[in-house]
């Protein structure tokens, strides 16, 4: 459920390299933050869930900062990325093939 919540995500970027209407593309990133949130919330719920309590500061730590250590480069590669809005699916879909992502089940 969680890696499906990334799916909305491409949709701003790709709205954005076909120069969509303004309203459009505010539904969209307004949906991809929604899915985000719910991202988040899963996320959240399942490192808290399957992380042993004596580990999860440090698991929580090194997920925080492999989240943020690669914003600014995000950044300077933005732009040639937006055109290829495709790769979130991509990636998305590659993540699901991934048999531990599809096994993992709430108790």
């Amino acid at each position: 459920m969680a890696v499906l919540a990334t799916f909305p995500t491409a949709a701003p970027v790709a709205l954005l390299g076909v120069r969509a209407p303004v309203w459009l593309i505010a539904v969209a990133m307004f949906t991809a933050g929604v899915s985000s949130d719910v991202l988040g919330v899963l996320w959240s719920t399942t490192i808290h869930r399957e992380i042993p309590e004596e580990s999860l500061s440090r698991v929580s730590s090194y997920d925080y900062f492999g989240s943020l250590s690669f914003a600014p480069l995000s950044l300077l590669i933005a732009e040639p990325l937006a055109a290829a809005a495709g790769l979130v699916v991509l990636a998305t879909g590659a993540v699901l093939l991934a048999p531990g992502v599809r096994r993992l089940t709430a108790p």
